[in-house]
């Protein structure tokens, strides 16, 4: 039986669609947090929060994100890979209190099994104001 190549096509995006939905545990996402969890900084005076990752049951080798902070109550003085889980870093973690952004990639040659830090940002209370990250 003759296909045209747009039903092939067709056929092949439906099968590895299908075979995304069937292929349980392929993909996974760990989880961020921060430690402290929230915290009251007054202004002009600083606070370190560790970024956490964990893996959960998984284990894993590379970290990527970007952490938003609202750059109208907050700004980060530094960054700091002292204490991290991860000694591998495609780019050093950067920040922009201009953009109110964060950004980190790093991994590990050992596979992280627990929860682990990532990096700790110094904050600096800018004005009066709730922020979240």
């Amino acid at each position: 039986m003759y296909r045209s190549a747009k039903q092939r096509w067709g056929a092949l995006v439906f099968l590895s669609n299908l075979l995304f939905f069937l292929l349980p545990g392929v993909l996974y996402a760990a989880e961020y947090t921060w430690s402290p969890a929230s915290g009251t900084v007054g202004v002009g005076a600083e606070v370190n929060v560790k970024i956490l990752v964990d893996p959960s049951a998984e284990k894993i080798n590379a970290v990527e994100g970007t952490v938003q902070f609202d750059k109208d109550t907050l700004t980060v003085v530094k960054i700091s890979k002292e204490g991290s889980a991860f000694s591998l870093w495609t780019a050093d973690p950067t920040f922009s209190n201009t953009d109110g952004t964060i950004i980190f990639s790093g991994g590990s040659p050992t596979p992280l099994e627990s929860k682990g830090t990532v990096v700790t940002v110094t904050f600096k209370g800018k004005t009066e104001g709730i922020a979240a990250l």
